[in-house]
């Protein structure tokens, strides 16, 4: 009987600390729930007034300060982003600027991007004539969050 005492003594605490590492594994990878993994994305397409791609734009991420420039199709690499707080929403928002030679200095308040998937978005500048300083362009928060917000 002693050397099953002792047996259990060592199996139940190895067998309850199994269960609390894969619990805290389970919870770290859902989602919603911070990590520090890159499954978020953001690609922008920057194009003039004429719907023409726009080569050689410089397309930033001010939380993080990432630093971009379109190719011929004035498309980014994918950009990956990551939370630096832990989730209330499966989205959440960043701003981007966007500079080109020849072009008013834009801005893209609030850009949704969504936990675990590829975010898409176009940004339309103007050419600079003089006439403008800045372009400014805000995003609303997914509509889901604005029905619930109207629902109160």
């Amino acid at each position: 009987m002693k050397n099953d005492s002792a047996f259990f003594r060592v199996i139940i605490p190895i067998f309850l600390l199994c269960i609390i590492v894969a619990t805290l594994f389970a919870l770290d990878n859902s989602r919603g729930v911070y990590n520090d993994k890159n499954n978020t994305l953001l690609c922008v397409t920057v194009i003039n007034l004429d719907g023409r791609p726009v080569e050689n734009a410089t397309v930033t991420v001010v939380e993080t300060g990432q630093k971009f420039v379109t190719d011929k199709q004035g498309k980014t690499l994918l950009i990956p982003l990551s939370r630096n707080a832990v989730a209330q929403y499966e989205w959440f928002h960043v701003t981007l600027t966007i500079k080109a030679e020849n072009y008013v200095d834009t801005v893209l308040i609030d850009c949704a991007v969504y936990d675990d998937m590829t975010r898409y978005v176009t940004v339309k500048i103007y050419p600079m004539d003089g006439t403008l300083p800045y372009v400014v362009y805000t995003e609303s928060p997914p509509d889901d969050y604005i029905r619930k917000i109207l629902e109160k």
